[in-house]
């Protein structure tokens, strides 16, 4: 809802016109209204996705699109804006050294079940996630919470740089924990926070109704309810976008950006996006397990064609894992020919190739099917047959998290520390290490990052990450992302975030 760019350091954000307002075209206006335009109050803004909401107990959240709307019903301690750290529940704080950080708490503020924001809410409430699947890479260097009237004090077992960074982050967005305790397992359906928003209805692979939050804290929204609405055939969303069934869509279908712009009743809005996409390894396949076989299969990627005819531009070419929203791209990608590929497959003991499957959702990430569809000529080529096989995303998640896939095409939304990536999906004990990927070099290096005392030097480590990922094979890079949504002329102030969220202090609709 608010710009909410985590970050470790104010001087973080190392490519400054990602965080520019949104590009908007075709007419209108997807930013602040023009000077002769009033803003409305009230009103519906429907919203179609292209990825179902999973779970909204966000420290055990299953993808961005889970934190996108949780972002809409929970506020964090603290958010981040043009370089700053700002207030959100938390109105000031100190860190009086490396691994103590205190907090004093805004007044008054107080859940969408009436119960009140206050320190043991707080304290109850990440003593919770910080042993939760997902939400221990953020919190788990926890080591006590205490509480003195309004304050609250985090003791952290050691130096970790990115942890306020990850207090403004989604997952950190704060639950009611007497709706825990009442709704237990049953969680994930019912969220409970302090946010401009709250859940009113919700049928899973259908959609779901936010309504304002008539006690929220902070400036009220203009839009009196959210409606986000799941419609996974991109073309199938134009459609309803241009029949005014849908205010807004998704992942506009690129193709038909030129049609957008030119519309007299639709804007577009890009953005360059935080999220990288790449081919997978599952390390433990019997074939991927071994580097040669990886990176055999990387030199057969070619990622700007793919970019180029496949995204048809609008994605950005990756060399590697971190796009530049994050850090200068210094990676150096694996390079080869069909020839030394074969002479890598040979040498691993498959000189006559071997089938494997290529797992893919379909819309969930830009081109995603395309795309995976796009490499099976390249490794037919050097012996290897992908077998595609297409799932709906939460099918494809869950399977993901068994690593019963062997290649994988997939998409990661980042935050602005690197941290919080390199910890999740290639950790060796990381619930996200969807691959089974295990390198103690890079697991030391990950702790290293995070000790030091500077951005500048924990920057050097990442980049030293980055480019041994690569190297090893860990997955073959294709592109960074680029937000495309379409909406009609009727919306105004629809902003999404460089970090996938949508920013809606002040959208309103005609």
């Amino acid at each position: 809802m608010r710009l909410r760019f985590v970050t470790f350091a104010l001087t973080f954000l190392v490519a400054a016109s990602a965080c520019a307002p949104a590009s908007t075209t075709g007419g209108g206006t997807s930013g602040a209204p023009a000077a002769s335009q009033t803003p409305k109050m009230g009103g519906t803004l429907t919203v179609g996705t292209s990825q179902d909401v999973l779970t909204l107990d966000l420290p055990n959240y299953r993808s961005t699109q889970d934190l996108l709307v949780g972002g809409l019903i929970f506020d964090t301690l603290v958010g981040y804006d043009n370089g700053k750290f700002t207030p959100q529940l938390a109105t000031s704080w100190k860190q009086t050294d490396d691994q103590t950080y205190t907090f004093t708490l805004r007044q008054g503020a107080k859940f969408t079940d009436g119960t009140p924001l206050d320190a043991a809410a707080v304290k109850t409430w990440f003593e919770r996630a910080k042993t939760q699947l997902k939400a221990q890479r953020f919190y788990g260097d926890i080591d006590t919470i205490t509480t003195s009237g309004n304050d609250i004090t985090f003791k952290l077992k050691r130096t970790f740089t990115p942890f306020m960074g990850n207090l403004a982050f989604a997952v950190g967005g704060i639950q009611s924990p007497a709706s825990i305790q009442k709704y237990g397992q049953d969680i994930v359906r019912n969220p409970v926070g302090t946010g401009p928003y709250k859940l009113t209805s919700w049928v899973q692979g259908d959609k779901m109704v936010l309504e304002r939050n008539p006690d929220y804290w902070g400036p009220k929204p203009n839009i009196d309810q959210i409606v986000v609405k799941y419609v996974a055939d991109e073309s199938t969303r134009m459609a309803s976008l241009q029949s005014g069934e849908l205010d807004v869509i998704q992942n506009a279908p690129p193709a038909r950006a030129s049609e957008i712009k030119s519309s007299k009743d639709m804007q577009l809005i890009t953005l360059p996006y935080a999220q990288s996409f790449w081919l997978g390894f599952v390390a433990t396949n019997q074939y991927l397990k071994d580097p040669r076989v990886r990176q055999a299969i990387a030199m057969m990627v070619d990622r700007e064609v793919l970019v180029k005819d496949v995204t048809e531009g609008i994605a950005r070419t990756a060399t590697g894992f971190i796009p530049p929203e994050l850090e200068p791209a210094t990676v150096k990608p694996v390079t080869g020919d069909a020839t030394k590929a074969k002479q890598l497959l040979a040498d691993a003991g498959y000189p006559n190739g071997f089938t494997i499957d290529l797992w893919t959702p379909n819309g969930t990430y830009l081109k995603d099917k395309e795309i995976a569809q796009a490499v099976q000529a390249p490794l037919k080529s050097i012996g290897v047959t992908a077998n595609i096989k297409v799932l709906a995303y939460a099918a494809y998640a869950d399977g993901m998290a068994r690593r019963e896939a062997g290649l994988f095409v997939l998409g990661w939304a980042h935050t602005p520390s690197p941290d919080s990536f390199y910890r999740g999906v290639f950790y060796s004990t990381s619930a996200s290490n969807w691959s089974g990927y295990k390198n103690p070099n890079v697991d030391k290096l990950i702790d290293q990052a995070v000790a030091q005392s500077s951005y500048e030097a924990a920057a050097r480590i990442w980049q030293q990450i980055d480019q041994m990922l690569v190297d090893d094979g860990a997955g073959a890079p294709i592109y960074w992302s680029t937000l495309i949504y379409a909406a009609r002329k009727s919306v105004h102030g629809f902003v999404p975030t460089p970090f996938g969220e949508w920013d809606l202090s002040n959208a309103w609709v005609e």
